[in-house]
């Protein structure tokens, strides 16, 4: 017996050494790492394979009406499978057409964001600039983000890193494996959490009835997505049943909107109120919500590892000091005031910095509201600066 196995140990050595014994690593690793490392492990009793013997196992699935990132992906994969081993993968949509259906243990590629449940179970823990190429359960394989941008960017990495380092065999007859990668975003060190549940819960959802608080919304979604990763999903309160997890903006039609609301709220003033799952975002107006967006960017997200819990975080007044106001006129019957809105071209400006029409009507209805005219004269008004001034009364 141990003659036999000393010549058996002897055999192995001899073999290896002759490279006729593999002990390539198959697990997702990074690619300079893949390439220098001399570490050997078990390999996988089984792989998966892509192609074999030169023909195509699994097919590609794409989202219907996907956008022109997606498409021009899903080409360069295509292409460059084709050019390393002569096989065009096989792609169709993800749309079932009446009377046919779905088999669930199919070889598929979900390419993008599907509408099959694996892709849609996948995206809830994905961050925004985040990618996987990974294997999932019942002979599908993923490669996915949350951004299109960053699905060519998970098919530019496969086919400089992965896919001729999986390739064996020779030409007309190819076998290429599958390797996993996931690429982790910037932000996943950066978690907040509120009450105990991860940003990535929430939704936002702002009130419809005052213009400006949807612009408002869309910069607190960048905020989040600049500094979690996570791209949290907006609505306005009548579009969006009540859930768990929720930050509100404005007076929505939330209970606990209702309760922080059950007073007049100052125009030019803002609080943030945690309670439960809920954080509300109180304002006196849409321009005082984006003031208290662009603080909540610093003292919320900006600092990884926060927990926030009940109570009321950043309370702010933003009017200036009355006693530097121009002085009222005593005993006057009359008080005309006039103002120029500029709202022909500040509403379509692009910088950022100038707020648009909806989020500047809070600050003339303060201005109104201080100095009480009895007249008021308005130069360049339109249609959107009256819709925005009617919603104050």
């Amino acid at each position: 017996m141990k003659k036999f196995l000393s010549l058996f140990l002897c055999l192995t050595m001899l073999l290896g050494s002759l490279g006729l014994v593999s002990c390539d690593l198959f697990g997702a690793k990074d690619a300079e790492s893949a390439e220098e490392t001399t570490d050997t492990v078990e390999a996988p009793a089984e792989r998966i394979k892509l192609i074999e013997n030169g023909k195509a196992i699994y097919t590609l699935v794409y989202p219907n009406g996907c956008s022109s990132t997606v498409r021009n992906a899903m080409e360069v994969l295509i292409k460059k499978v084709k050019d390393a081993t002569g096989v065009t993968l096989l792609s169709k949509s993800d749309n079932i057409r009446p009377g046919h259906t779905r088999n669930p243990e199919a070889k598929e590629i979900l390419f993008g964001k599907t509408n099959y449940e694996e892709t849609q179970t996948l995206l809830k823990g994905l961050y925004a600039d985040e990618y996987y190429i990974k294997a999932l359960e019942n002979n599908k394989i993923a490669f996915l983000s949350s951004e299109d941008s960053y699905l060519l960017a998970a098919v530019n990495y496969y086919t400089k890193h992965l896919l001729t380092k999986n390739l064996e065999g020779e030409e007309g007859n190819y076998t290429l494996y599958f390797e996993e990668y996931h690429f982790l975003a910037e932000g996943a060190d950066k978690i907040t959490n509120i009450n105990g549940r991860p940003i990535q819960d929430f939704s936002i959802v702002y009130e419809s009835k005052r213009a400006g608080y949807q612009e408002v919304a869309e910069r607190l979604r960048k905020v989040i997505l600049t500094y979690t990763g996570y791209s949290l999903p907006v609505a306005k309160d009548t579009d969006k049943a009540e859930t768990t997890c929720e930050i509100l903006i404005g007076k929505t039609n939330r209970k606990l909107s209702a309760s922080c609301y059950a007073k007049d709220v100052e125009l030019l003033t803002y609080k943030v109120v945690i309670e439960g799952d809920k954080l509300q975002i109180v304002s006196g107006g849409p321009f005082s919500a984006r003031d208290c967006v662009d603080h909540m960017s610093i003292t919320f997200f900006a600092t990884s590892g926060k927990l926030f819990n009940d109570g009321i975080y950043i309370e702010k007044d933003l009017k200036a000091d009355p006693s530097k106001f121009p002085a009222l006129s005593q005993g006057a019957d009359l008080r005309i005031m006039t103002s120029n809105m500029l709202t022909s071209w500040w509403g379509e400006d692009t910088d950022e910095s100038i707020p648009s029409v909806a989020l500047r009507a809070e600050i003339a209805a303060a201005v109104l509201v201080y100095y009480k005219p009895d007249v008021i004269g308005l130069q360049e008004v339109n249609s959107p600066w009256i819709a925005a001034m009617s919603e104050y009364n």
